[in-house]
Parts: C-alpha cells; sequence; structure tokens
C-alpha cells in the first residue's frame, strides 16, 4: 500500500534549458483508482491536482463545486504567495537599514561619522547641544574641513556619514565625482 501512495505526494521536476515540466501522477491515479472507490477516489485526486496547478476534467456534484472552488481559491493564493517570497527572498536578501536621521544615526553605533567642519553655527550647535542624542554623535565626529573629503568618505567607506551643509553637499559631490568623471572622458578621446 505505501509503494501505491509514494507517487501520491511527489512529482518529478526536470531541468531541461532552464524549463521545468512536471509530470502528474494522473497514470499512478489511474492505477490506483481499480482498487479504491470512486468518491474516495475524487476525494483525494482533485486537491491533488489542484496542487500540483493542474486542471481536471471530473463532472462534479453540486455539493462538491463550492468545497472544490474555495480548495483551489486557497491553493492559488498560498502557492503564489510562497513563490513569489521565496524567489524574492532567494534573490533579493534583506537590505541594511541606513540611518536618516539624528535618532537612527546615534542607535547605529557601527556608523562613522565624518563631519564638515566649517568652525561656524553647526559646529557651535552640536558642540553645545544638551541633548544626549546630539551629545552621543558629537563624541564619535571626525573632523574634516573640506567638504569633498567629506563626500567621499561617506561615500566609499561602508558605514560612514557625511554631516555638512544641505546647500554646499550637492555642489561638492558635482565637483568631486562629475569634473572628474568628465575630465578622464576628455583625456580618452585625446590620441
Amino acid at each position: 500500500m505505501a509503494s501505491r501512495l509514494l507517487p501520491l505526494h511527489s512529482y518529478v521536476l526536470v531541468m531541461d534549458f532552464n524549463f521545468v515540466y512536471r509530470y502528474n501522477a494522473h497514470f499512478y491515479l489511474k492505477m490506483w483508482r481499480a482498487n479504491v472507490d470512486q468518491k474516495i477516489y475524487k476525494s483525494i485526486f482533485i486537491p491533488y491536482q489542484i496542487s500540483l496547478d493542474q486542471g481536471f476534467d471530473i463532472q462534479l456534484p453540486g455539493s462538491v463545486k463550492f468545497i472544490t472552488a474555495v480548495w483551489m481559491l486557497f491553493i492559488i493564493v498560498i502557492s503564489t504567495g510562497y513563490r513569489c517570497d521565496l524567489v524574492s527572498w532567494l534573490a533579493f536578501p534583506e537590505s541594511e537599514q541606513i540611518p536618516t536621521d539624528f535618532d537612527m544615526l546615534d542607535r547605529r553605533r557601527d556608523y562613522k561619522v565624518v563631519f564638515n567642519f566649517h568652525a561656524g553655527t553647526s559646529y557651535h550647535y552640536f558642540n553645545n547641544a544638551k541633548s544626549g542624542l546630539i551629545r552621543n554623535i558629537r563624541q564619535r565626529f571626525i573632523l574634516e574641513p573640506d567638504v569633498a573629503t567629506c563626500a567621499i568618505a561617506s561615500a566609499m567607506e561602508p558605514k560612514a556619514v557625511c554631516i555638512s551643509w544641505g546647500l554646499i553637499m550637492p555642489l561638492a559631490i558635482w565637483e568631486t565625482f562629475f569634473s572628474k568623471i568628465i575630465s578622464e572622458s576628455k583625456g580618452h578621446m585625446k590620441l
């Protein structure tokens, strides 16, 4: 009996040129059907084919149609959700949460904090702040007077942030990265 049930809970996946073919157990179930009452056969065969995403062409009594429709909907939703989640989980692992404000930066002790030092209002704010959050970040400061070096440090190091004025930073990024790319591309054009 166990050898007859073995094909019921397994199906073969054959990989051939990146296509997956499913061999259903219809042949095995037809062999098994000869020894089993018709009602039991249908109660096992229909859910099995639905779970393998295969259609069935069996005439159903009216009382069974509602249960079969609910079962089909359940299997479609569960199997689709499982496949989508599994593929996305394997292909795209969860990305790390990057600190976007001072509260998150304070909680993430593994981040290096490079501060664009201008000896002005922003530095005075961090030095005289009464908030424990700001003082904790201040203790981790690496003072950097050059805004371009600050931007490079935060872009090239894995866990580093650059704190600077919002008006200065886009200009520094443009001058640092894009001007170098433009000058290198012009150099390649000259022969």
